[in-house]
């Protein structure tokens, strides 16, 4: 079986697809860019230029770069049912010192709590619903298909700005919380506009803290989101969720894949796919960039 394609996209040329060296361990490499200059961790890529990879099992593209200081990553999807999961599950980034896969300092993003993502049962009528009939799944524009687009924005944006991030050196640690100022060397934020997702991180190559770091030459990068947690007193369904039925608020719904094989389940030309209860991750075989 050949390795996951990794292709090279650029905003203004139609892209042709080279696939990058491929080694024993099939997993795909790319090369950092050299950054002259700081990025700015602000949840947009502004600061990123047009040369960047689409991870295919993930459905997003991403880009990377680094100076003498930092490595740098941008992630950025417009697919809803990728940016559903991120609400849902939140978003790590795990390096790898020595160009494998193994978890060994991560990044955590934390999603939405679960409970601002329960329906509002007591409600009816609503937005495009004249008649007062309650929609099936809830009032709050969470239907048996999914949320409403509008009801994703709102999720979305809830999750921009400056936030609380985990320093993690094992995927089920509890981590070190902490909101990193302007000045913290470990930066991880999130933005939404115009129905893009972004997500920017930045980690020293040399990290005295714990667990301690030393990037060079190449390095394991992997984007992970976790499989999600039980709610308190919640229920998978048939389809991977958590709650009930349509009618009882339950996400995802007739139409909507299962994730599987680390792939996003359901349609991507906007189909919201049930949440799947296993871990989805992709990791790259990053190497640096020497000034």
């Amino acid at each position: 079986m050949p390795g996951t394609p990794v292709v090279p996209w650029t905003a203004t040329t139609v892209a042709v697809v080279i696939l990058l060296s491929i080694g024993c361990s099939r997993t795909p490499r790319l090369d950092s860019q050299w950054q002259a200059t700081s990025i700015q961790v602000d949840g947009t890529d502004a600061d990123w230029g047009d040369r960047r990879y689409v991870l295919e099992t993930l459905n997003v593209t991403i880009a990377v770069a680094n100076d003498s200081n930092y490595l740098y990553l941008c992630v950025i999807t417009s697919d809803r049912s990728v940016q559903m999961q991120v609400v849902r599950r939140g978003i790590e980034l795990w390096l790898d010192p020595k160009g494998g896969s193994k978890t060994y300092f991560g990044v955590r993003v934390p999603g939405v709590e679960f409970e601002s993502l329960r329906p509002s049962m007591g409600e009816s009528g609503g937005q495009g619903n004249p008649g007062g009939r309650r929609r099936r799944g809830g009032s709050d524009g969470t239907g048996a298909g999914g949320p409403s687009p509008e009801r994703l924005a709102q999720w979305l944006g809830s999750l921009e700005g400056p936030r609380e991030i985990l320093i993690l050196d094992a995927p089920h640690d509890e981590g070190w919380r902490t909101t990193p100022g302007a000045s913290d060397p470990v930066q991880a934020r999130l933005g939404f506009d115009q129905g893009r997702l972004v997500y920017e991180a930045r980690v020293p190559l040399q990290y005295r803290g714990y667990p301690p770091l030393a990037l060079d030459g190449h390095v394991g990068l992997g984007l992970r989101l976790p499989a999600p947690e039980r709610p308190p007193g919640g229920r998978p369904n048939p389809r991977g969720d958590f709650g009930g039925g349509p009618g009882d608020g339950g996400f995802g719904g007739p139409g909507g894949g299962r994730g599987g094989g680390g792939r996003m389940g359901g349609d991507r030309g906007g189909g919201m796919p049930g949440m799947s209860m296993e871990t989805l991750e992709q990791w790259v075989r990053v190497e640096l960039h020497a000034p």
